[in-house]
């Protein structure tokens, strides 16, 4: 059987706009707590983190929502590309291609 992904999207708690697609084999709530965690890091500084920091300012975070599940770590990232290059102008990871590790276990 092949390795079972999720395909999220995290949402602005104000504006209730999708602004980032991920995928990850991990607990959303896991995904979403090492979102938080790396923005918190100075030493990681893109979009998607200075708009966690703000949302951290005002003591808030972003909703996390699995869109698709996808068989296949290659098929996730393809399905992944795809979502991110339709919606790219309101995204804050445009320039993210998905690339990501998969060592992350739920």
């Amino acid at each position: 059987m092949e390795l079972q992904v999720k395909i999220y999207v995290l949402i602005d708690p104000i504006t209730l706009k999708v602004r980032y697609i991920g995928r990850t084999i991990c607990s959303l709530k896991k995904r979403l707590a090492e979102h938080m965690s790396k923005a918190k890091s100075e030493k990681f500084n893109t979009h998607k983190n200075n708009w966690l920091r703000n949302l951290m300012k005002i003591n808030s975070k972003p909703f996390i929502k699995q869109i698709a599940l996808i068989e296949g770590w290659e098929n996730s990232y393809i399905f992944e590309c795809k979502l991110i290059e339709k919606y790219k102008n309101r995204l804050l990871n445009h320039n993210d291609r998905g690339e990501g590790g998969k060592n992350k276990i739920v």
